[in-house]
């Protein structure tokens, strides 16, 4: 996110501004955000708020498009609706980015809905996520504050433009400002009616979820497989040479990557790899791969679209969170539950189509608490 680190004035003037608090109907900060200088006091080369018109100088709290980084793309966080506080815990923060009006219509342009299903997963791994880790202390204040702001802005914008703001916002200034107080209950709600508003406004429905708490040894399990993939079908070199069947699983997961999810990985990126279950004869057994981190992990899980459109010996193979048995059960019993529903409600509608064109998709899979959405068969 590219935009001014400013350092606190400590004044007569920005005192009476903080205390004054937020006004506007769009969560925006009055008085408190940062200085900003009178139209007039500096030359051509001192950039505008695209919004205000405002002189945007080291001292004023504002955002720089990060797409076309023109010098007069700025935006002031008073035209931004975005507090003080959570700007200067944001700034640093290299994998956000805020882009002016004209690039954000352009990148929507080359969005498919593939990309909202995948984000829409991603969001509610780290929201569920984030649940499990503040299960300490809360403030309360914080998490009211958050959910006015955050349903606010659903209701002004319920469209699919709002998944990528909101996922970045809860991720990433929720994550921050809160990670070392928690309430959760508190914290439940908001998850939840976050979720429903989001899933409303994009024509997706939750059917069906399960919420178990994870004992602390599942919690210990989990930690140690949130870097592992599972692929399956994945084609077995035959031979009794261990070494050899590794070297063809190694060249083949390369191959795999780089032409069918379209993501580069080096040999430093995989710190192990092995098959699951033992040897038979022709049974193809799935194939365990340990990336180096998370974010790996998130970006070749997020890329599974791609194998729609790979070449035919990619399209076979799939992708899949390691999982612990216990994930595995709750996975299952949620996404059967989903499915007596949806036939449940078919065979009462045995005259209409409404329902038939739908498929069942489970997220938060590697959490205490998966939901199933349904989706339409075109997504």
């Amino acid at each position: 996110m590219r935009g001014h680190k400013v350092v606190p004035v400590k004044s007569t003037s920005a005192r009476r501004g903080k205390s004054s608090g937020v006004s506007g109907a769009g969560g925006s900060a009055a008085g408190i955000s940062s200085p900003v200088c009178g139209k007039g006091k500096f030359d051509s080369n001192v950039p505008a708020c695209t919004g205000c018109g405002s002189f945007v100088t080291n001292e004023v709290r504002a955002l720089q498009c990060d797409r076309c980084m023109k010098a007069d793309k700025w935006k002031c966080i008073e035209c931004l609706g975005i507090l003080p506080d959570v700007y200067d815990g944001l700034v640093d923060c290299k994998e956000i980015c805020w882009m002016c009006s004209e690039c954000t219509g352009e990148a929507l342009e080359n969005k498919s809905e593939d990309k909202i299903l995948a984000m829409l997963e991603k969001f509610m791994d780290k929201l569920c996520g984030l649940e499990e880790r503040m299960q300490q202390k809360a403030d309360a204040n914080k998490l009211e504050e958050f959910e006015s702001n955050m349903i606010k802005q659903l209701q002004q914008k319920a469209d699919l433009k709002m998944l990528d703001d909101l996922e970045s916002k809860i991720s990433h200034s929720v994550e921050e400002r809160l990670k070392e107080k928690a309430d959760v209950k508190e914290l439940e709600e908001v998850c939840s009616r976050s979720y429903e508003r989001v899933s409303m406004s994009d024509g997706r429905k939750v059917v069906a979820s399960s919420e178990v708490a994870m004992s602390p040894e599942e919690a210990r399990e989990t930690e140690k497989r949130k870097n592992n993939v599972i692929l399956y079908r994945v084609p077995e070199i035959v031979s009794d040479d261990v070494e050899d069947r590794k070297a063809g699983d190694m060249a083949f997961l390369h191959e795999f990557c780089d032409e069918g999810l379209k993501v580069t990985i080096s040999n430093g990126d995989i710190e192990q790899m092995f098959r699951l279950g033992k040897r038979e004869q022709d049974k193809v057994r799935p194939l365990l791969v340990k990336l180096k981190d998370e974010e790996l992990k998130r970006k070749v899980i997020g890329m599974a679209k791609e194998l729609k459109v790979a070449s035919p010996r990619f399209k076979d193979i799939s992708i899949a969170h390691d999982l612990t048995p216990q994930q595995r059960e709750r996975v299952k019993e949620v996404r059967k539950r989903a499915m007596d529903e949806l036939k449940e409600e078919q065979q009462k509608d045995a005259g209409s189509t409404s329902k038939g064109n739908v498929r069942i998709i489970v997220v938060g899979q590697t959490t205490a608490k998966p939901r199933a959405v349904r989706v339409a068969a075109s997504v």
